[in-house]
């Protein structure tokens, strides 16, 4: 947008067909001559006033709809001299934007927002926003739109999952740009949130917990503001209207684990094998292996009884030749491996140029017993690959 004060020119061609373009400084007192919603809706804009015709910058110089807007409001005749609809679009943002507001043309008076809501000014997108304050490198930006072009996901979070970005200061940003308030989470205490608001698993699948509430609202922390579908969510079961705040989504999930960690302790030990307890190792042997393993045993005591040596003959070699069969395995599995051909043989242009958006979801399984210490080294290993 040009500086206030500053003459916006705009670059016009006297014909569609024409190769001549010329240059002309606009009036914003020519410009006003139609009101707003006329200019956002045919993207046009006034550009000169003479001998009872009104010179207007358009897209195209036949479009009978606009000549008959531009009639309807001016009772002048236009003629159309092209320009680029994107230059149109700026030149109307600085000149109905000119210090904040403007005249309508009909008494009335438009601001920045309105613009907005015509269509024609765009709010500075949240990148553009951290690299002017120095947040974030232009390189660094640039690499954070190639990742979110391939993942989809929202520039914020791949710059604070890169690395370039603090995590607060994004929320600083984002708070300004939504206008909405903040809460820091580090220090709350998780006996004081109400639980009986939001269920857990819609607070989970929203990613959103409530910290406070009384008899008319819910104070509720999100990390981005909530969309139309999950406040209608929320409405079926409360009554209480919702009040956001803005806080790191790291915070809010640990938060909802402070909250919510018995139940997620329960969970976490009993789920399996109370849904599938065929597949659960809670029970480590059946009645039918705990019977023939019983039976194995006492057989074996009582030939070691009848004939201690050659028992031991016999359990040794089986044991050594389950252990050769066992080392043979091994071996023709690893040398299988060497002849293995990938099903896609893929380039790594080809990898580039991949939309990750379209690639299958998998779950990784990971069995640990009393293996807490090595978990931060496994969950760091696994987000390496």
């Amino acid at each position: 947008m040009t500086a206030p004060g500053t003459a916006r020119r705009l670059l016009i061609r006297d014909h569609a067909d024409s190769v001549s373009e010329r240059m002309v400084t606009l009036s914003p007192a020519v410009a006003e001559m139609l009101p707003l919603s006329v200019c956002s809706e045919f993207h046009i804009l006034p550009v000169e006033y003479s001998d009872g015709f009104l010179t207007v910058a358009a897209t195209r110089d036949d479009d009978v709809a606009a000549r008959i807007a531009i009639k309807k409001a001016t009772d002048y005749e236009p003629r159309f001299v092209i320009a680029d609809k994107v230059d149109i679009d700026e030149a109307i943002i600085d000149v109905y934007a000119q210090n904040g507001t403007t005249n309508a043309g009909n008494g009335a008076t438009f601001t920045v927002d309105d613009l907005v809501a015509h269509g024609l000014a765009i709010p500075p997108r949240l990148g553009e926003q951290l690299a002017g304050r120095g947040l974030v490198t232009e390189e660094q930006l640039g690499e954070a739109v190639a990742e979110q072009q391939k993942t989809g996901g929202r520039i914020g979070e791949v710059l604070v999952h890169g690395g370039a970005l603090e995590e607060k200061a994004l929320l600083r940003v984002l708070s300004e740009q939504m206008d909405m308030p903040t809460v820091d989470l580090s220090e709350f205490d998780a006996t004081q949130a109400p639980q009986d608001v939001i269920p857990e698993p819609l607070a989970r699948q929203l990613l959103c917990v409530p910290i406070a509430a009384d008899a008319d609202t819910a104070y509720v922390a999100v990390p981005d503001r909530l969309s139309q579908g999950a406040r209608t969510e929320i409405a079926r079961h409360t009554d209480l209207d919702i009040q956001e705040f803005l806080a790191p989504r790291n915070d809010i999930e640990a938060l909802l684990r402070r909250i919510h960690s018995v139940a997620y302790s329960e969970t976490a030990t009993d789920n399996l094998r109370q849904r599938f307890p065929e597949t659960s190792a809670h029970e480590v042997l059946s009645g039918v292996q705990k019977a023939f393993l019983g039976i194995v045993a006492v057989l074996i005591i009582a030939f070691l009884i009848w004939q201690f040596t050659t028992t031991l003959v016999v359990i040794f070699a089986m044991a050594s030749i389950f252990y050769t069969l066992t080392s043979l395995y091994k071996l023709v599995a690893g040398y299988s491996a060497l002849e293995h051909r990938y099903l896609i043989d893929t380039s790594p242009e080809a990898l580039a140029l991949m939309d990750e958006r379209t690639l299958p979801m998998y779950t990784i399984l990971v069995p640990l017993f009393r293996e807490a210490a090595v978990i931060p080294y496994l969950v760091q290993g696994i987000n390496s690959l």
